[in-house]
């Protein structure tokens, strides 16, 4: 401290001196960058070297519009030497904070203080958000409005608590965001960044309705649940907005909300009349009305390893996409879940009976129930109870049965034979990365193109992040190769869709991405896979 300390007095004298000098060219204004630049590097060393610790934490994590918060501050001298606090303050762009009252404390080596100040949220404040953003919501690229922040890994906290003490004659700073203590079961207490959020918060469920058209009249539900973020009750109004063609019961919902953390989930009833629809994407809008105000966004905490922890937001609506899709009648599925994926909920939606099979259903349950079973994702690297009993899999399909296998990691499946016949992976550079990567049907007149849905190029359209991805490229003969793509300047692969007739029934491997396009709704792919699904089924009984 004492030989950081005369550092700092010389290097502030040559920057007075420098500044008095008034000389003025483009060598002074780079040594002047550079002096501001080693100065700040000297006081965060002192601040390293120098033991005086400093916590600043908000009563609460949440603050809303118009609500009263106080933050506790505490400061512990861990030095050798006495330090005169002689300020405290907050900075903030958002909140008001009123100013210290009562004496600020010298503090001896060893000893601590506890301080309070307090403040208010304006009432036109409006919520925080992170310092990027993606123009209307889509595509991949984001703006950042400060270029100050482009390389920032964190948005600026809400406030930051700024302490000024003396040390030697010097005056010196020290800062620390505010924060809230917040209590894990599993991580123990761990300071977490505040954020300003709208009085409401509200979700609505599911984010996305996949209809066939055939199906549309159906009735479905769309939720509506509220949050109270405020310390007082609230009261208004819930409303669900649809689309053209589309009807909701109720018209409107009102709600109250008698104290902090409660919560309320409503039900809203959707159907459509199915001559009136047809297939593309829609959205359903909810609206909470709050006195004269009206929120029309939803948000997330989101967290990664406890340095990112920020709310996300995104319109608050309920998506639907109908599907010009036909399925055959009843079918039975059996999902085998690997690394975990949301194809089977996807299945659910469009009308398949979908059954989770565990470990006791691979080893003595009745396979041949079921008219397709699928593997998930990774499912021979994670499930080796898949593996012990794959020899019952490949008799479920020597009798007729169909089972698709989804991609799968290159070391895991390259172990053992699990497919009827040799398929390995050969390179973890074979994928295809592109989505919007041209794709070209090998055998168009196979029976996967054709029953229940005819497939076309067109479908191959609007997918999301990849193609796919370890693609088998090495294989037996017998494995039919009915798809091709690439990314640019690289070479086809045909061995993203594979199909071999096996006794009498058919084994699929695909490593196209169907964990991404089906959940996201993607038509094309979700008509492509109801295909593979229905290999089995007998086209006259298609409906």
């Amino acid at each position: 401290m004492p030989v950081l300390s005369m550092a700092l007095k010389e290097l502030r004298a040559i920057r007075r001196d420098w500044t008095g000098s008034g000389e003025a060219s483009s060598a002074s204004e780079v040594l002047a960058f550079f002096l501001k630049d080693k100065e700040r590097d000297i006081l965060q060393a002192i601040q390293r070297a120098g033991g005086l610790a400093l916590g600043a934490y908000s009563d609460r994590p949440l603050l809303t519009p118009g609500q009263s918060f106080r933050i506790s501050v505490k400061v512990v001298n861990r030095s050798r030497v006495p330090l005169g606090i002689r300020s405290l303050q907050v900075e903030s762009e958002v909140l008001r904070t009123r100013a210290f009252q009562g004496p600020l404390p010298m503090l001896l080596p060893g000893q601590d203080a506890d301080l309070e100040l307090g403040g208010e949220v304006p009432s036109a404040a409006t919520p925080s958000r992170p310092h990027w953003r993606r123009p209307g919501g889509t595509g991949d690229f984001y703006a950042i409005d400060n270029p100050a922040l482009t390389v920032a890994p964190a948005p600026p906290p809400l406030a930051r608590v700024r302490l000024g003490y003396d040390y030697e004659g010097e005056r010196l700073e020290i800062e620390q965001p505010v924060e809230y203590l917040d209590v894990d079961r599993l991580k123990g207490t761990r300071p977490v960044p505040i954020h300003l959020v709208p009085p409401i918060q509200l979700e609505v469920t599911p984010p996305l309705h996949l209809v066939p058209l055939a199906r549309a009249g159906e009735p479905r539900t769309i939720q509506l649940r509220i949050r109270n973020n405020s310390p007082e009750e609230l009261q208004g109004r819930l409303e669900l907005k649809p689309p053209k063609g589309w009807t909701v019961e109720p018209a409107q919902a009102p709600f109250a909300l008698a104290r902090p953390g409660q919560a309320v989930a409503v039900p809203f009833q959707v159907s459509a009349d199915p001559a009136t629809l047809r297939p593309g994407r829609a959205s359903f809008r909810a609206v909470a009305g709050l006195g004269g105000t009206e929120i029309t966004r939803q948000y997330r905490i989101v967290s990664v390893f406890d340095r990112w922890h920020y709310p996300l937001y995104s319109p608050a609506r309920s998506q639907v996409e109908v599907l010009d899709l036909r399925i055959p009648p009843g079918p039975k599925v059996g999902y085998i879940m690997g690394a975990g994926d949301r194809v089977s909920e996807t299945l659910s939606q469009l009308g398949f009976a979908v059954t989770a099979l565990g470990p006791e259903d691979l080893a003595a349950g009745e396979l041949g129930v079921y008219d397709c079973i699928i593997a998930g994702i990774r499912a021979f690297q994670v499930r080796s109870d898949l593996i012990e009993h794959n020899a019952r899999l490949l008799d479920y399909v020597r009798e007729g049965g169909v089972v698709i296998v989804q991609y799968n990691t290159p070391y895991a499946w390259n172990r053992r034979q699990y497919a009827p016949f040799p398929a390995r992976i050969v390179d973890r550079s074979h994928r295809v990365t592109d989505e919007n990567a041209p794709v070209t049907l090998l055998q168009p007149d196979h029976r996967v193109f054709r029953y229940p849905n005819p497939i076309t190029p067109r479908d191959f359209a609007g997918w999301v992040q990849e193609r796919g991805l370890y693609f088998i490229q090495e294989r037996d003969e017998r494995f039919r190769a009915l798809l091709a793509s690439h990314d640019p300047g690289e070479p086809p692969l045909d061995g993203g869709l594979l199909v071999a007739e096996y006794g009498k029934g058919q084994y699929v491997l695909t490593s196209y991405s169907w964990f991404r396009q089906l959940p996201a709704g993607v038509a094309g792919a979700i008509r492509l896979f109801t295909n593979l699904v229905s290999l089995g089924a007998d086209p006259e009984d298609i409906d």
